[in-house]
Formats: C-alpha cells, structure tokens, sequence
C-alpha cells in the first residue's frame, strides 16, 4: 500500500490475521473467538458469531450526507488519503456500541455532529445505524415474533441536546441495546474493536498486560473472571460453613446439656412418684392402725358404760337391800335372839362392804372411760393431721418435681417455696396452710427476669 494510503484502516474477520499496521474493526465473526457464556445462560453456547452486513451514517462527523457501506463476507479493507473519513467510520462503529465522546476522539458529544466547515452549512443531527446479520436467528428473541428477518438494525441518534437509540427503527434505551449485543456475546467495551496504533502499543506492552489482553480477546479473561468469583463465592461458603458448624456445635453441646437435665428431672420425677406410692401405703398403714385403735377404744368404752350400768343397778340394787335389812334388823330387834342379831348384822355390813367394792369398780371403770375418751380425742387430732398432711402431700406431688427442678439446679436468685421459708407456731398449722392456700408451695425468686428465666427451664425440659 502506497504512502497515499498508510492511514487505511482494515475490517476484517476472523479467519484474517489482524493486520499490524493499520486499525481493526473486529465484530463476532469479524474477530477471532466469541466473549465466553456464561454457565447462567447455556442456550447462548450453541450460538454462533454475527457479522456487520452494512453501516448507514449522516451527519455523522465528516459524513455530510446519508453514506450506505457495505461490509462483506470474509474480509473487508477500506483505503484511502489521509482525512478521507476512514477513522470516523470506525468512530461510527463505536458510536452505536455507547463509547464516550472521549474514546471518539471528540471533546462532547455535540462535536460529532458535522460541522459543515466552509462550505457547507451544520447539521442538525448525526445519526450512525449498523446492520446485524441475522441468519441464524441470533436476535430472533428480540423481534416480537417476527422471526425469519435476514438482519437487524441498531442505532443511535443525536442532537445538540439528545441522544437516543433505536432498534429495527423504534427508539430503545441503551440498556436494550446491551442485551440484543449480549445475545450475540458482543463486548463493547472489549478488545472486539482495536484503533488505529492499537496494535503497536499492545506489542510495546510488558508480557503480562499482552497476555491479559491475549486473554481477554479469546475470552479466557471472562473465565477467570467467573473463577475468581466462584473462589470468591467458595470462600464465603466455607465462612457460612463453618460460622454454622460453630453454632451447631454449640448447639449440640447444649442439647447435651439439656439432654442430662431432663434425664435428672425423669429421673427425680420417677423417684418422687415412687416416694408418693411409699407416703401412700404408709399414711394408709398408719390410717388403719388408728382406725383399729378408735374401734377397739370406742369397743372398750361402750363395754365399760354397760359395766358400770350394770353395776350401778347393783349398787342401788344393794342400797336397797340394806336399806331393808336395816328396817328388818330394827323391826325385829326384840324378837331375836342375839346370834340372829349378830347374823343379820353381819349381813348388813357385808352388803355395805360389797357396794363399796362396786363403787370402787365403777369409779376406776369411770377413770378408764376417761383415759379411753382421751385417747380417742387423741386418735381424732391423729386423723385429722394426717388429712391434712395428706392433702399437703398431694400439692407437694403436683409441684415439687418442677419446684424440686429449679432448686436442684443451684441458680442464683431462687430462694424456695413459701412453706420452706416460714413455719407457723405448734397448734397453728391448719390456719397456716387455709391462709397461705395454693400459693404454700409457690417459688420464691428474686426478680423478674429470674422467674422468666425459670419459666423457659421447665418449658424446654417439659417440666411445667
């Protein structure tokens, strides 16, 4: 190529090597291998590269009137003097792709607007439309069901005071035009599109930045940039991991914890209700040995009552006779003789002697009957603390193995129950416990949160 033409620029395909003098405007089929897909989306895998068909600028920089160029299969060089537009058609190109005014060798936007020069009067707007081919159906997802169309067109347009894009002819945000470019696995900020130079700087790079940039065209650059993430991504599982390894650790340990503490209070819980069926068959015991003792007591007394009757009637039964033999002895003095005298005497004094005798029994019966009733008033006060006791055990039954739970566990701030922390006077036992009712076997703690805190207790060892 002739000096006239050391500022042409070359589009070319992939199948061409990119020419080191020169810039290349590289383009899915128009550059060598495709940006990779993501595994997110593995439809887009199976597509195959796109090319430019045609670019339709006016008003676009040097590009005064409405230009129709045509891009064709395989390679596709455009020559020409110094200032003959090559570099804007390449401008062009970015232009559509949403480059910045600075990347498009321009200091505004409105700068790329022609200008008309001296001879020709500025244009309102410049406006840059790209043909896509569209044979494999790569932006058929896009056309609204109109699928079959041999290419696609997407655009951009401005003003000296808007900027907007179009697809197939209908404005679109630039958003839209990144997903239809994304569909073909187009890059526009990659290295799809290198300038005029581009090629001697990427030499004069140290290795590194080459291989970067190596990477980056070939798509390996996307592939490491997915596998830091998934390292990225790996670390934070394994953070997550072993933050809830830690935690159930923990929360195995308290398990186990718990497990022994509801293992105790079965445990208790058994004992207790073994210990109650013992209390029972020895309060039962006791009842019917007292019960015994108040039947033989009330035998024995009924007994001694018909005794004594009997010997009262006696006793009057003797009175009587006496009383008699007296008015005998005294009617018929004069007719006896002495020795009948003597007789009926003795006889009196006999029966006097045997009244006396049954007095005596009948006071010592009178003395026995009176330790008897005592007794018996004694065997009644037995019963009755006994059923009262007996009612205070089955409250013990109902609360102690929660009550019983809490004190085992030696927590601060639990003082006792009501019944352990006072005791009435002797006598005053049955007013103690009517006065006190079901609160004698509450427990006694010292704030709030310690009764909360022994409520969760019994509720995760279903103790109450």
């Amino acid at each position: 190529m002739g000096s006239r033409h050391r500022g042409a620029q070359r589009l070319q395909s992939t199948q061409d090597r990119a020419a080191s003098s020169g810039a290349s405007l590289r383009r899915r089929q128009l550059v060598g291998p495709a940006r990779p897909v993501s595994p997110a989306n593995p439809q887009s895998e199976t597509k195959t590269m796109t090319r430019i068909t045609k670019v339709e600028i006016a008003g676009f920089k040097s590009f005064r009137k409405h230009m129709v160029i045509p891009f064709f299969p395989g390679m596709t060089a455009i020559i020409g003097e110094n200032g003959s537009g090559k570099s804007n058609l390449f401008d062009a190109v970015n232009f559509v792709m949403g480059r910045r005014s600075s990347e498009l060798r321009a200091d505004r936007f409105e700068h790329l607007i022609f200008n008309g020069g001296d001879r020709f009067p500025p244009a309102d707007s410049a406006e840059v439309i790209l043909s896509l081919d569209n044979g494999q159906g790569l932006f058929d997802a896009f056309l609204d069901g109109a699928t079959g169309l041999p290419e696609v067109q997407i655009g951009r347009r401005i003003t000296r005071k808007s900027s907007t894009y179009t697809f197939m002819g209908k404005n679109c945000t630039r958003a839209e035009i990144d997903r239809v470019l994304e569909a073909a696995n187009i890059d526009p900020d990659g290295q799809q599109l290198i300038a005029q130079g581009r090629i001697t700087e990427i030499i004069r790079r140290t290795p590194k930045r080459r291989r970067e940039i190596l990477d980056e065209v070939s798509g390996i650059s996307a592939y490491d940039d997915q596998r830091n993430k998934a390292i990225d991504e790996l670390k934070d599982v394994k953070a997550k991991l072993n933050t809830h390894r830690v935690i159930l650790a923990e929360r195995r340990r308290r398990l186990v914890s718990l497990q022994s503490e509801r293992d105790a209070a079965l445990e208790y819980r058994h004992l207790n209700e073994q210990q109650a069926v013992l209390q029972n068959a020895m309060v039962y015991r006791r009842r019917e040995q007292v019960r015994q003792k108040l039947e033989q007591a009330q035998r024995e007394r009924k007994g001694m009552d018909d005794r004594i009757a009997e010997m009262e009637a006696d006793v009057s039964r003797l009175d009587l006779e006496i009383e008699n033999k007296e008015w005998e002895l005294e009617g018929m003095q004069e007719d006896l003789s002495g020795d009948q005298q003597i007789t009926l005497v003795k006889e009196v004094e006999r029966l006097r002697s045997e009244i006396l005798h049954k007095r005596g029994e009948i006071s010592f019966k009178q003395q026995q009957i009176k330790s008897i009733e005592e007794m018996i008033e004694e065997i009644s006060r037995m019963k009755a603390r006994e059923a009262a006791q007996t009612a205070s055990s089955s409250g013990d039954r109902r609360t102690s193995p929660a009550v019983q739970a809490l004190l085992d566990r030696k927590r601060g701030g639990v003082y006792g129950t009501v019944a352990s922390l006072g005791s009435p006077k002797s006598g005053f036992e049955a007013a103690f416990e009517t006065a006190a009712g079901g609160s004698l076997h509450d427990l006694v703690v010292d704030t709030r949160e310690t009764a909360i805190e022994a409520i969760n207790f019994l509720k995760e060892n279903r103790l109450g």
